[in-house]
């Protein structure tokens, strides 16, 4: 009974298994560096008239046995073996619906696929059809540290169409956004840029002791960018801090959060000490009223600096 109910759940699952190789090789075209076992049977015969393995060469020509070369890459499986049956049984003089002919791949040409930009080991890797954007960067040794690396704005080169995908590994990372896993094919090129200083900063300027631009890090909130600044000056305007903030889609428009850290301090307030978004300015004015006027020239040169990559801070 035990054998009984084994056999019964398992030929389903192997049946399954089966047909679910044999469409992916029917659907998959052919490349050089290919392996196919061909063989051509007589249903009267217990010897196969052919039985051999055959490659795809480099000018994607395959070579059967008895017969000339056959242009096989940018073939599918079922049309090569509609190939090879129409001339073996025309070699052969066999009857048609006595003869089977069968091409079976035994072993895809590897995929070859490159990273390049801001990870530990750039360079072109060997990788088995169905691997992803993760598999491809695990063999560059994953991507560097966060405030290194854009992973908001990678991009996956196709090498067939040289289309660019755009990828945003940061939601792949640390939301697990599966969308942008994407599947890798040969010839591809996954680019993971570097940040520019400011689009890795925040910086703390107005009436601190130590002003200038501070590494981001994910989480990072308006007083752990003051903390960092040193003590504070009696002279500033601790209730007056505004973070400065570029506008979403625009290059040169910002706007500006008025964050009371005196509230936070002494009332407990959180709500006052926000989240910072790369490149946000942490403003402390003095104790008199903030020039706006100088707030907008120094903001105006950041943005320009900026713009043509320059970085305004040294580092």
């Amino acid at each position: 009974m035990r054998l009984y109910r084994f056999k019964l759940v398992t030929l389903p699952l192997a049946m399954m298994l089966v047909c679910f190789v044999t469409a992916q090789q029917d659907a998959y075209r052919l490349r050089q560096e290919d392996v196919l076992h061909i063989q051509v049977r007589r249903l009267v015969s217990t010897t196969p008239d052919v039985d051999q393995d055959v490659a795809v060469d480099q000018n994607g020509y395959v070579n059967p046995p008895f017969l000339a070369p056959i242009k096989a890459e940018g073939m599918t499986i079922v049309d090569l073996e509609k190939d090879l049956r129409t001339k073996y049984v025309a070699l052969f003089k066999l009857q048609p619906e006595q003869t089977l002919v069968s091409a079976i791949i035994t072993s895809y040409r590897p995929l070859r696929a490159s990273v390049v930009g801001a990870v530990p080991k750039p360079g072109t890797y060997t990788l088995k059809p169905g691997d992803t954007l993760l598999t491809l960067l695990s063999q560059g040794g994953g991507t560097m540290l966060k405030n290194q690396a854009n992973l908001k704005r990678a991009s996956l080169i196709r090498g067939g169409s040289r289309e660019a995908i755009p990828v945003d590994l940061e939601a792949l990372f640390f939301a697990g956004d599966l969308s942008q896993n994407y599947q890798v094919m040969d010839g591809d090129q996954l680019i993971v840029p570097e940040l520019r200083q400011l689009e890795n900063t925040v910086v703390v300027w107005g009436t601190v002791l130590k002003g200038g631009p501070q590494p981001f890090t994910q989480g990072m909130r308006v007083m752990d960018a003051i903390v960092v600044a040193g003590e504070i000056p009696k002279k500033s305007k601790y209730s007056g801090t505004l973070v400065i903030r570029r506008k979403k889609g625009s290059e040169n428009e910002h706007i500006r959060i008025h964050c009371d850290m005196v509230d936070f301090i002494r009332k407990g307030d959180s709500s006052q000490n926000i989240l910072l978004q790369p490149r946000d300015i942490v403003f402390v004015p003095d104790s008199g009223n903030p020039d706006m006027n100088g707030i907008n020239s120094f903001l105006s040169f950041m943005f320009l600096l900026d713009r043509v990559g320059l970085n305004v801070f040294g580092n």
